[in-house]
């Protein structure tokens, strides 16, 4: 299947999904992965239609963004990120989802010349083997946040596990969406925490059930990785 098509088959599954939740059209956010994706293949989906597209390693992103600059892309980081990449990669990126210490926060705010939007990393299942915070420390580095001037917190990203039932996807979702909200009632922020990026190739349609506003699709849009 052509990239065309897959990206054809991906935006129609999560407008489908959109209408089924009762969600206004276009609510959610397709972030495209391209970790180990060549330029070339990247390029191709961006004359598909997709605009947003995802790295896990800083490397590997900064040689696309020389290849493919272009191209209007905003940059997502969802990989983990050590704080002594963060000099090369400042305000290289739209968004960075994957924050989840407040030595990597205060980094980020060391070396911004401008306003950096990132997602708070929630290691909601407390794997051993995913980065992220556990949920009890979100609260306390959110209001961390709220001390900085140039980054502002936009939402969480969560990584479910990848072998849960349908049932039990629907079920962390939602632990996802509710910790949200507890901590949009229990602190007081300029921060909207309006995003939840919780959705991949393999269960964005859950996600989107339970009220992900971006989802992360790496094979669904570019086949499997060799």
């Amino acid at each position: 299947m052509s990239i065309g098509a897959r990206v054809k088959e991906v935006q129609d599954r999560v407008a489908r999904a959109e209408q089924s939740s009762g969600r206004k059209a276009g609510s959610v956010r397709l972030v495209a992965v391209c970790k180990k994706i060549s330029a070339d293949l990247v390029r191709e989906a961006y004359h598909e239609g997709l605009r947003d597209f995802a790295e896990n390693y800083v490397q590997e992103a900064l040689l696309k963004m020389a290849a493919l600059n272009d191209l209007d892309i905003h940059w997502h980081m969802i990989g983990h990120l050590q704080t002594n990449k963060v000099k090369s990669i400042s305000n290289r990126f739209s968004l960075i989802q994957s924050v989840d210490s407040e030595k990597l926060l205060e980094e980020i705010e060391k070396r911004s010349e401008k306003t950096q939007e990132i997602l708070v990393e929630v290691n909601l299942g407390d794997e051993d083997t995913k980065s992220g915070l556990s949920a009890h420390e979100l609260k306390a580095l959110l209001q961390k946040v709220q001390l900085q001037k140039r980054v502002v917190a936009r939402g969480l990203m969560f990584m479910p596990p990848m072998d849960l039932s349908v049932i039990e996807q629907a079920q962390y979702f939602e632990r996802a969406r509710e910790l949200r909200e507890r901590m949009l009632r229990e602190i007081s922020a300029p921060h909207n925490l309006d995003d939840l990026s919780m959705g991949t190739s393999h269960d964005f349609e859950v996600a989107i059930q339970e009220g992900a506003t971006i989802v992360r699709l790496g094979t669904a849009i570019f086949g499997p990785r060799s």
